[in-house]
């Protein structure tokens, strides 16, 4: 949807306690300072490029080193087993190379494991093109205990049947290397992160200069993505900064361990070195910092670890994009939550600049995925199911920056639209959602839009350990949102987003109910526009804009 930015005006900053407004209003104000605004994320960075660069749209005529999977023996009829075929049509394919599937129906009895980065899996259309795939993750891959109930299997949230992540997490038989504690265990996420530097110059949000003392000068800074860890402190101030209102510091933390214990890792590019003085470096980010950086948080930079012997394997993977396709699962039953076998759509981990776009998940226990994956755009997609999934769109833990844009789930989703654990700067545009929920994941997201969406039932669903903490963190906004359930339920909850905002809220009413994992009281939240369409009408859409000057 495109929207026409109206004339800017200089406007006093929004006080930090709740009021009313209009959203014309506040995005005037937050025209002002976009990277400070105390209630509006700038999440204009999010998608393929940092929103820069458009999702690409590979046919047979431009794609780069075209492989087509009907040359390795694919017969793509629906009956005969195209397994090997596709496997080996993938190892055969160049980088940057294009696996193209011709319409048809290929029939799948394994995982599609993506380990390499410039990869493309392409069709003739999502109603064309299907990747029918018959076994769940743990037929193939045999079952994940969760260690929390009798029969919760950890394949109810975690991983795909397109699985994009480096080598390092498979062993040579194919079986999932990360199922047990420690570093190299559960949901690995970064694991053995080299250390660059320390950042022990305070600095603040929405500033992009910082200062490092490099741990080793004479080898510099190396090219791509690195990693900023922030470490919680005793007194979890962390997370009462992330949490962005003074409430946050009477929360029972104890009942948290597993947030506190956790670093923060934010995927980060560095435009440029501004000054060197011996060990210390001052340069400038890609983009403006999300958090403050306070000596009390150890601050560090550090290059991801490499988790196989292979010295050349992908430390993350970046440009693997999955068009035009549909993704067909086997009718299954409804199963217990969180006793979900596993039919999956692609997941993404340890990922940067990838993309799915024209993709449907059909039959899915979960439709589309990703934790610990910056600069993603998921576009033009839908999930569908004949019975009860678990998660429609899930960005699961510490994602960054990622785009949902152009989407659609049916009835069936018990969780819709997730985002947990510390994941920030993400943004949910023009969506379609016949019945599901907006639901934070717990783990205090925080920076996180959702604007342009049409919720034709809202099932006020909310899910996750009590032990990942509070719902959301700072600055959530709901933006232009017709709940034509009327419920108001997460969709139009001010207890459940710290100073945030909810604007142009329809055919909804407010609900006042607390949410037990977030602290009660009044936490800063703005209300404006209520049963009006606010201006602008799409929030990411006018924040990009604004940004490249479009």
């Amino acid at each position: 949807m495109k929207t026409t930015l109206l004339t800017l005006a200089a406007l006093l900053l929004a006080p930090l306690s709740a009021y009313s407004a209009t959203g014309m209003q506040l995005w005037l104000e937050y025209v002002k300072a976009p990277d400070t605004h105390p209630n509006i994320p700038n999440c204009s960075y999010a998608g393929y490029h940092y929103g820069e660069v458009p999702v690409p749209f590979t046919t047979p005529a431009n794609a780069k080193g075209l492989v087509n999977v009907k040359d390795h023996g694919a017969k793509g009829d629906g009956v005969a087993d195209d397994t090997k075929a596709i496997l080996a049509a993938i190892a055969s394919t160049p980088s940057p190379g294009s696996v193209y599937f011709p319409a048809g129906t290929y029939l799948i009895n394994d995982i599609i494991r993506i380990t390499r980065s410039h990869l493309v899996l392409f069709g003739d259309g999502s109603g064309k093109s299907i990747l029918y795939f018959k076994k769940s993750l743990t037929a193939v891959l045999g079952a994940y205990a969760f260690n929390h109930a009798p029969g919760e299997n950890r394949w109810s949230n975690h991983g795909g049947m397109i699985w994009t992540e480096p080598k390092g997490a498979w062993n040579a038989d194919g079986s999932y290397k990360y199922r047990d504690p420690g570093e190299s265990g559960l949901d690995a996420g970064w694991i053995r992160k080299e250390k660059l530097a320390d950042i022990t110059i305070n600095a603040v949000r929405g500033q992009d200069k910082v200062t490092l003392h490099m741990a080793n000068p004479a080898a510099g800074l190396p090219a791509g993505v690195l990693l900023m860890t922030w470490k919680n402190d005793a007194n979890n101030t962390l997370l009462v900064h992330m949490g962005g209102h003074p409430q946050f510091k009477d929360y029972a933390w104890r009942t948290a361990p597993v947030l506190a214990a956790r670093d923060w890792d934010w995927m980060v590019e560095i435009k440029e070195v501004i000054a060197k003085n011996g060990a210390d470096w001052t340069v400038r980010l890609r983009q403006p910092l999300r958090i403050d950086i306070r000596p009390e948080w150890k601050v560090t930079l550090n290059r991801p670890g490499n988790d196989t012997s292979d010295p050349n394997a992908d430390r993350y993977i970046e440009e693997v994009g999955i068009e035009s396709l549909k993704i067909q699962m086997p009718v299954h039953a409804t199963v217990k939550h969180m006793h979900y076998e596993g039919y999956s759509g692609p997941y993404y981990e340890r990922a940067f600049n990838c993309w799915i776009r024209d993709v449907v998940a059909a039959e899915v226990d979960n439709g589309f995925c990703a934790g610990f994956a910056k600069c993603m755009t998921w576009k033009d997609t839908k999930v569908t199911a004949s019975n009860q999934h678990h998660h429609a769109y899930y960005l699961r833990m510490q994602d960054h920056d990622c785009l949902v844009q152009g989407f659609q789930t049916d009835r069936q989703a018990r969780e819709g639209l997730s985002i947990a654990k510390r994941s920030s700067g993400c943004a949910f545009s023009d969506g379609n959602m016949l019945e599901s929920s907006f639901d934070s994941h717990l783990g205090m997201p925080f920076d996180v839009i959702r604007t342009t969406i049409i919720l034709g039932k809202n099932n006020g669903k909310q899910s996750g350990p009590v032990y990942d903490g509070p719902r959301n963190g700072a600055r959530v906004v709901h933006w232009n949102i017709p709940d034509n359930s009327g419920t108001g339920r997460i969709v139009y909850q001010p207890s459940t987003i710290p100073m945030g905002a909810l604007v142009g809220i329809q055919k909804s009413h407010l609900f006042t109910g607390n949410d037990p994992q977030m602290p009660h009281g009044g936490l800063g939240t703005i209300i404006a526009d209520e049963n009006k369409l606010p201006a602008p009408v799409d929030l990411y859409e006018a924040q990009r804009a604004l940004r490249l000057g479009k």
